[in-house]
């Protein structure tokens, strides 16, 4: 669709901004790891509506509803950010909330290993790449009606948050909503453990603005697609959506303005290298129809993981609940397990492909250099011949090996 076809655009502008910066940078000789919101004036990039507004232009003033959209730096996340048929940059999404009398600024957020919680923004701004600020805009309205709007909206799903939280947090049952893993946009108004209702990151935006306005505002106005060929991966996931509310769908939503893009550009070329691994994997699971073999360690980890979380004496005393979440199922620990691996794997071999060339790889260049790794890792894992030193100690290329993780159905060793 046209509104699809703008964020495509985007992303592409993007890569080419971020590639501008990361240069930029490294003549500057900066190695500074900045926190969301913060650095110079080239981390930041203004929508001029909104930059007209600010004397400091290194300076984010949140507002009460205003839309945080960002990228963290896990594998999971480059999977969040490539699991829908259009690829996209972003992997979280979140909503500030200002108290009216304290003025203490707070996000309401729901993330895979604690599900939907209140916080202060300081910890938002923890391992982020890029961070985005959209606010809320109808046209039809006044400036003071919007604002009004935006407040109300994370008014009413901090209310919903909290109240679960204060109903669950004396009992046995973890105190926060759990975190959707279905990725099916349906809004509960109703949160009980009982009931099992969930939300993912996206979702909460949604449900917030969807208590508000006499349930006028049905955000996003465009849902992402869902629809690989193999949908084993996401599947086991727990993913059973075919549309969605990826975080990106922000980007082209009629009653959102862009405010300011925020980037750190010693972490952003990180994203695109897991991006480009994301894009492949994704790409081979459906043209080759790929999957994980778990190992043993990995199988052991997993029940490990999966049992103790349902001992609250061991679940504490280990520290195993903000890893593993109760509504996460032992084949989503296993397949998240075996995703990092392959990922790490093969972000090293990207890695040292950069160093090798002595300049950055651009995404492109990624893609092509994973695809030929793949034929050429492939063959090498198939051949018979007894005496070979696939992933041994002596191969040359183990640290790049991959096969005994993940291949197609058919192939066997």
């Amino acid at each position: 669709s046209c509104a699809f076809a703008h964020r495509k655009i985007y992303r592409s502008m993007r890569v080419l901004e971020d590639y501008v910066g990361m240069v930029g940078s490294v003549q500057e000789g900066s190695g500074v790891i900045y926190r969301a919101f913060e650095g110079n004036q080239e981390n930041f990039l203004w929508n001029p509506k909104y930059k007209s507004e600010n004397s400091d232009l290194t300076k984010y003033e949140p507002r009460s509803g205003d839309v945080l959209l960002s990228r963290g730096s896990a594998n999971t996340s480059a999977a969040i950010a490539r699991i829908t048929n259009e690829d996209s940059n972003f992997s979280h999404m979140g909503i500030v909330y200002i108290d009216p009398k304290t003025k203490k600024i707070e996000t309401i957020e729901a993330h895979i290993e604690k599900g939907s919680l209140v916080t202060d923004i300081s910890a938002y701004k923890d391992m982020k790449s890029r961070a985005l600020v959209f606010r809320f805009h109808d046209p039809s309205l006044t400036d003071q009606q919007n604002a009004q709007i935006a407040h109300e909206a994370a008014t009413q799903i901090r209310k919903v948050v909290l109240k679960y939280h204060n109903s669950y947090k004396l009992s046995i049952y973890p105190p926060n909503i759990c975190y959707d893993f279905s990725m099916t946009v349906d809004n509960p108004k109703e949160f009980d453990f009982s009931q099992k209702n969930c939300l993912f990151c996206s979702e909460v935006v949604s449900l917030g603005f969807s208590l508000v306005g006499d349930g006028k505002y049905k955000i996003p106005t465009f849902l992402s697609d869902i629809n690989p060929k193999n949908r084993s991966f996401i599947e086991s996931l727990g993913v059973k959506a075919k549309k969605t509310f990826a975080p990106a769908d922000i980007e082209i939503d009629p009653y959102f303005d862009l405010v300011l893009e925020w980037r750190d550009y010693n972490r952003v070329h990180a994203s695109h290298r897991l991006d480009s691994i994301l894009t492949v994997i994704y790409s081979w699971m459906d043209d080759y129809d790929y999957q994980f073999y778990k190992t043993d360690s990995v199988s052991l980890k997993s029940k490990f993981g999966y049992i103790v979380r349902r001992i609250p004496i061991l679940n504490s005393l280990l520290g195993v609940k903000d890893k593993f979440p109760l509504n996460m199922s032992k084949n989503a620990i296993e397949t998240i397990q075996m995703l990092d691996i392959v990922s790490n794997i093969l972000n090293n071999y990207l890695i040292d492909q950069e160093n090798q060339a002595g300049n950055y790889l651009t995404p492109k260049q990624m893609i092509t250099l994973l695809n030929h790794w793949r034929e050429q890792d492939l063959a090498e894992y198939s051949t018979s011949e007894p005496d070979k030193v696939y992933g041994k100690e002596e191969d040359t290329f183990r640290a790049y090996r991959f096969h005994q993780f993940f291949r197609a159905k058919e192939e066997t060793h």
